[in-house]
């Protein structure tokens, strides 16, 4: 078991319209269908691992908010009925013409009955910037701020704490985790993603 499951899941929309730099990085891992599909048994198992009084927190696309809600309710998670979100300095918007820029990403809160948040918090809107040469070390398009990471974290995790983070990409999370004194397991489907993630820890443990 651990205390939380902290994660940035796979967002289950057709990454053939993505437009961001170094998407073909990630794009050929991801299919929507499989992804969505993914969703209960992500959940199911997250419920299965945590602690009575732990939190499942994961990033999410806002267009499955609904589907995620019921299938985390049904399995016996209770749910924020609104997702935090983070406000990102910088975006890109591929068709002004049409669309508003997306600036934002979303969080969603699952919790068991019995966690509590660490603290009262007063908006749902936060921001994370990132840090001097931070963005550069990391390929991966989906990777995030070390400040909006801890954000997030500092609201239900405490030092000394374990994290199970199952999708864990190049380990921008896994870092903050270890940055915030977490103790965090981590996964990825991908190789190559999993050594940039050790090398990143090797590198951190260093600089300590």
């Amino acid at each position: 078991s651990v205390d939380h499951v902290y994660t940035d899941i796979p967002y289950g929309i057709d990454m053939d319209n993505v437009k961001m730099t170094d998407i073909s990085i990630t794009s050929n891992e991801h299919d929507r269908d499989s992804n969505i599909r993914d969703f209960e048994l992500f959940l199911r198992n997250a419920f299965r691992i945590i602690k009575p009084t732990g939190f499942c927190v994961f990033w999410f696309d806002i267009e499955h908010f609904t589907t995620l809600h019921e299938i985390a309710t049904r399995i016996g998670f209770s749910c924020q009925r609104w997702p935090l979100h983070w406000h990102k300095s910088t975006a890109k918007n591929e068709v002004p013409r049409y669309n508003t820029t997306k600036n934002y990403e979303s969080v969603m809160f699952c919790r068991k009955p019995n966690a509590t948040l660490t603290k009262p918090v007063t908006s749902s809107i936060f921001t994370g910037q990132w840090e001097k040469d931070e963005r550069a070390r990391y390929m991966h398009p989906f990777a995030k701020p070390f400040e909006a990471h801890e954000k997030m974290l500092s609201l239900f995790a405490t030092p000394g704490q374990t994290i199970c983070d199952p999708y864990c990409g190049e380990g921008s999370g896994v870092l903050a985790c270890l940055r915030k004194d977490l103790i965090v397991t981590a996964f990825d489907i991908v190789p190559d993603h999993v050594m940039r993630a050790r090398n990143h820890i090797v590198e951190l443990m260093c600089i300590k």
